[in-house]
């Protein structure tokens, strides 16, 4: 342990503040997240073997009281340790075929936002609209492994099966507190979530040529993405709900969970002289929750968004002129513009339009053409990029 090496050196009279002070210091700058990896060969088998101690330091403070945020005496945050064992073998098991397997435990730190949120720890009256942030919230952690085989089938073309599971805990959620004046009410995200992803992905790999280079890459993932909660502040959206809705108590799918993922690449080049390329992304929807007027009209996270589609283009030509030979070079981003719904409206499950006008009229004030009219819920359309590249 080495923080509690560090601190056996420091002399006894100093205060516990300043020894925490110093402490943090020394991690900081000399010993933060240290780790230790040496890779084993032998008669064909090829281990990597790795540790890593990880720690996270809030510096932050929480209320003693929850029932009386504001007015409480207010405890400093403990920082959180963790050792991170990292494994991966490669194992021939034909003259043309490998056996690939890993294993790791992986620390990430929360984001700060829900740490730090509402840090005077204030309250309104009335309707729930409080949320207050927790500095004490532990990183999330997941153990991930993965086993697959790659098999050369010709000179030219190869494959890889994996099939891969994450299981994530300490995911972010919420709980919910009254004050003693029962007028007051609040949310404060807590770690309370779990996760699991599982799939399995097929990727074939080609290439062939001499003087112009042909190489290619088409991949296909399936994967099941589920947990007991996808936003951390679910519990205040279903409180603030009319009339208050139960919280899901079985698992869901994740707000990232893609079933099916399709993704390719082709590149076309005479080495030193231009090059051209191109890749193709094809997903299945992402989840959203169905509503109906601010009203679920079915379980979080069952409905699907539509399918998305990209495919972006690159071509470079290096001008032959000695030493420094330029390189032009065009880059094309969503090459055939397709308008991919990343956002959608809940009552229809599409970016283009909404029941809303049912049930809203237009006024003067504002047009409901112009409020239904939301770029944001597209990604970016076409763009090209043009230049020129000059090693020195």
């Amino acid at each position: 342990n080495i923080k509690a090496s560090f601190n056996s050196l420091l002399p006894n009279n100093l205060s516990p503040k300043l020894k925490r002070k110093l402490s943090r210091f020394y991690m900081e700058k000399f010993a933060l997240n240290p780790s230790l990896q040496d890779k084993i060969e032998f008669q064909g088998l090829v281990m990597n073997l790795g540790l890593r101690l990880e720690n996270f330091l809030p510096d932050g403070a929480y209320p003693s009281d929850l029932r009386n945020p504001q007015e409480s005496d207010r405890f400093s945050a403990n920082e959180s340790w963790q050792i991170s064992p990292r494994f991966g073998m490669a194992y021939p098991i034909t003259d043309s075929g490998i056996l690939h397997v890993s294993y790791g435990h992986f620390f990430q730190v929360p984001p700060f936002k829900y740490l730090y949120l509402n840090p005077e720890f204030e309250v309104e009256p009335g309707v729930l609209t409080s949320i207050i942030g927790n500095a004490a919230l532990k990183p999330q952690k997941a153990i991930a492994y993965e086993i697959g085989v790659q098999q050369q089938i010709s000179e030219f073309l190869s494959i890889d099966l994996t099939t891969y599971n994450k299981d994530i805990t300490n995911l972010i959620g919420s709980n919910y507190h009254q004050l003693y004046d029962i007028s007051r009410k609040y949310t404060r995200y807590i770690n309370r979530d779990y996760g699991n992803v599982k799939g399995v992905s097929l990727i074939l790999k080609g290439g062939f040529g001499k003087r112009l280079i042909t190489s290619f890459n088409i991949g296909y993932t399936y994967q099941i993405a589920e947990g007991n909660a996808s936003d951390p502040n679910a519990l205040f959206y279903d409180l603030r709900a009319t009339p208050p809705r139960e919280t899901e108590k079985s698992l869901i799918f994740l707000d990232w969970d893609e079933r099916h993922t399709f993704s390719s690449f082709f590149s076309v080049s005479d080495p030193g002289k231009w090059h051209l390329g191109f890749t193709f992304s094809i997903g299945s929807g992402m989840p959203y929750t169905p509503e109906y007027q601010n009203q679920r009209t079915s379980f979080e996270n069952s409905g699907r968004k539509p399918i998305h589609f990209n495919m972006d283009g690159q071509l470079s030509w290096k001008l032959p002129l000695g030493k420094f030979s330029p390189v032009f070079f065009a880059k094309a981003y969503n090459l055939t513009d397709s308008r991919n719904e990343t956002v959608v409206f809940t009552d229809t499950g599409r970016a283009g339009y909404s029941l809303i006008p049912q049930y809203v009229p237009d006024n003067r004030y504002f047009s409901l053409d112009d409020y239904l009219n939301r770029p944001d819920f597209f990604t970016e359309p076409r763009r090209i990029m043009i230049g020129i590249r000059v090693q020195l």
